[in-house]
């Protein structure tokens, strides 16, 4: 009989596993019945000599979509893990982390990854080492895994603390790790996108933020509604997390097709096309009003490093009425304003920790500017005189006049940048750079970067 360990919790009580005969089951005690499992859970870990395939989703609704790990689990409770994100500077397809692990009893037999991992807990630390998430949260993901049901072919597991559903499939044996992770790097980075139309009969506006994607289309009664779908680069497409239904046509896994004007189409026959748009840099970074271009120390040329100087030393010092100071700037952010987005701003979000807790002063400003597009590769900055939130007392009390300066502070004096990216399709940073003073460049993030003077 060929081995299968499934795993049903019907409360109180843990079902038999077909591994045990009805002899089994009324000589073996509860306590003994749960160990077996565990034994056998372990057994099926240890099995794939390739290791495993894990298909990891974060966040209990998928915002941050899902992520292709390797696992191979070894005797003496070891387990050897890869990633396709880089964690650490230097980080590549051949780097690997040992940590252990664990088969334990809780709400039915548990994996459990009960030692720091650097690419595990990349996606639980609640300080995420890319700055993703608010502090304190960062992805949001889990490090502890119900078994719910697990054979040689694969592995379903369920997060403790999301109740996201992961997948563990066995590699080949015969495949070399590096090289295939690098598949995946490789592939995320050629099919990853920021906006298309996806056609289901009608055009469907989408965008993608992280790795999940927003839909936007009438619902059954005409209403304009948002659908969200997390998903998950494959080596051909992309493999979404739940079944997408819009306008009645399921789809679940997609297929990349490149060239010049490159598109994904379902895999499963409906003719469903998500087509690829692909704006002007100029445009990335000016027109659309939901993107954030987050500023950081390190982004900087020397330049602007020697303006942000002046205010990374005066900020902790600043003191505003009815607290002691103690400020730090959160995050500093190109974009719509943040009152109605209505202005396009250069952003800030401070915080003081005055009575020694955490963001017991929250303080949110903005300082307008008219922006220009020269052409596909050049914008214009003029600021305005307009001042949003508490941005006059950082600009008076914090030399934020000085935060401001390589976009440019002067009321009537403009700068013209030229912009690049790492990658037009999908960049996930634009460097701009002043035509008339080269050592004034801002490298600008896709996401928002926190404590950017730190950074």
């Amino acid at each position: 009989m060929k081995k299968i360990l499934l795993l049903c919790l019907i409360a109180p009580f843990w079902l038999s596993s077909c591994l045990f005969d009805d002899k089994d089951l009324f000589e073996q005690s509860a306590s003994e019945r749960m160990e077996a499992r565990l034994r056998e859970a372990k057994t099926l870990l240890l099995s794939s000599p390739g290791g495993w395939l894990m298909s990891y989703y974060p966040s209990s609704t998928q915002e941050y979509g899902g992520y292709t790990l390797f696992l191979r689990f070894s005797t003496g409770n070891r387990v050897t893990v890869a990633s396709e994100i880089e964690v650490t500077t230097g980080d590549d397809a051949e780097k690997t982390y040992d940590s252990f692990y664990d088969i334990i009893s809780d709400d039915g037999p548990v994996l459990t990854f009960n030692t720091g991992n650097s690419y595990i807990h990349f996606f639980s630390n609640p300080y995420n080492p890319h700055g993703i998430g608010a502090d304190g949260a960062g992805m949001e993901g889990d490090y502890e895994f119900i078994i719910l049901e697990a054979t040689s072919e694969r592995i379903t597991l369920k997060g403790k603390k999301t109740g996201n559903r992961v997948i563990l499939t066995p590699i080949d044996p015969t495949a070399s790790w590096s090289a295939l992770m690098q598949e995946y790097i490789d592939a995320a980075a050629r099919m990853s996108f920021k906006r298309g139309r996806y056609n289901v009969g009608l055009p469907v506006p989408v965008k993608r933020n992280y790795r999940q994607l927003s839909f936007t289309h009438p619902d059954n009664k005409g209403d304009t509604i948002v659908t969200t779908m997390g998903f998950r680069y494959t080596l051909t497409g992309i493999q979404f997390y739940d079944t997408l239904k819009i306008n009645d046509i399921k789809v679940k896994e997609m297929r990349y097709v490149g060239g010049t004007a490159p598109y994904f189409e379902d895999v499963g026959g409906s003719g469903v096309r998500l087509a690829i748009e692909i704006w002007s840099l100029s445009r990335q970074l000016v027109e659309d009003k939901e993107d954030r271009w987050g500023f950081s120390y390190s982004g900087l040329g020397s330049y602007g490093q020697s303006e942000w100087d002046v205010p990374k030393t005066v900020l902790p010092n600043v003191a505003f009425p009815g607290d002691n100071g103690r400020f730090k700037l959160y995050f500093a952010w190109m974009g719509y304003d943040f009152v109605d987005g209505r202005e396009y701003c250069f952003n800030f979000q401070t915080y003081n920790n005055s009575t020694n807790e955490e963001f017991s002063g929250i303080y949110y400003g903005a300082y307008a500017y008219e922006v220009s597009i020269v052409n596909d590769n050049q914008v214009k900055f003029q600021r305005k005189n307009l001042m949003l939130g508490r941005a006059s007392e950082f600009y008076s009390n914090a030399s934020f006049n000085r935060l401001i300066a390589p976009i440019g502070s002067s009321l009537s004096s403009s700068k013209t940048f030229t912009l690049t990216c790492d990658n037009l399709q999908a960049p996930t940073w634009i460097l701009l750079t002043d035509t008339n003073n080269p050592n004034n460049t801002i490298k600008l993030s896709s996401t928002d970067i926190y404590l950017p003077f730190d950074k």
